[in-house]
């Protein structure tokens, strides 16, 4: 019951609600699951920095990589 339309969809066979409330109400919990999702998604990059992937730095690279692996 904790996916998303499941609880809009019992509603609807069970004659709580008409089809177009169900249908907003989907849409509502659909954009509510993806704003929650940017939000997790953002906050994960934060940490991230862009690595120059250039040949030199390769060694640099994988050390940085490693490092993060290990926390």
């Amino acid at each position: 019951m904790r996916a998303i339309g499941v609880k809009e969809i019992a509603a609807f066979l069970a004659g709580e609600i008409d089809r177009q409330e169900a249908e907003r109400r989907l849409t509502v919990a659909t954009r509510q699951y993806a704003k929650r999702q940017e939000t997790w998604f953002r906050n994960q990059m934060a940490d991230w920095e862009r690595l120059d992937p250039s040949a030199e730095r390769a060694d640099e690279m994988a050390q940085r990589i490693s490092e993060r692996l290990v926390r």
